[in-house]
C-alpha cells in the first residue's frame, strides 16, 4: 500500500491528537515493570485508518467476536492486534480468527529484555 502512512498524516485533524499523556502513562508503565493496559495505548491513525480503509471496521468487529475484548491498530494500519495476558484464550482468538479465513499472527511478547532498546 505505497503512500498509506502520508495519506492518513494527510487526514489527521488536530482534535485527533492529545497532549501527550497518555504515552506519558506507557512509558511510566513500561520503566517502572508496569502492564501495559488499554489506558496506556494511543495510535493517532485509529480514526483515519477507518476512514481511509475500506472494511477495516468490519475485521475490527470479527477480531472482536472472535474473543478480543480490545483491538488496536498497528502503526498506520491496516493491521490490527489485541493484548492478551491468557495464552489459551489468545490461541482461541487466534483459531477463531483463522477459521474465518482471516490472515492472523499468534506471537508472544519477549520477557527479561533488559536493556534492549
Amino acid at each position: 500500500m505505497p503512500g498509506k502512512t502520508k495519506q492518513l498524516y494527510a487526514s489527521l485533524k488536530a482534535s485527533h491528537y492529545t497532549g501527550g499523556q497518555i504515552t506519558d502513562r506507557l512509558v511510566t508503565s513500561l520503566t517502572t515493570g508496569g502492564e501495559v493496559t488499554s489506558s496506556s495505548l494511543f495510535n493517532v491513525f485509529d480514526e483515519a485508518a477507518l476512514d481511509n480503509f475500506a472494511g477495516l471496521g468490519e475485521y475490527r468487529e470479527q477480531f472482536l467476536k472472535a474473543g478480543a475484548q480490545e483491538v488496536y491498530l498497528s502503526g498506520s494500519g491496516p493491521a490490527l492486534f489485541t493484548l492478551m495476558k491468557d495464552k489459551i484464550r489468545a490461541e482461541r482468538i487466534y483459531f477463531n480468527l483463522w477459521r474465518q479465513g482471516l490472515e492472523s499472527y499468534l506471537i508472544e511478547t519477549l520477557a527479561g529484555m533488559e536493556g534492549v532498546a
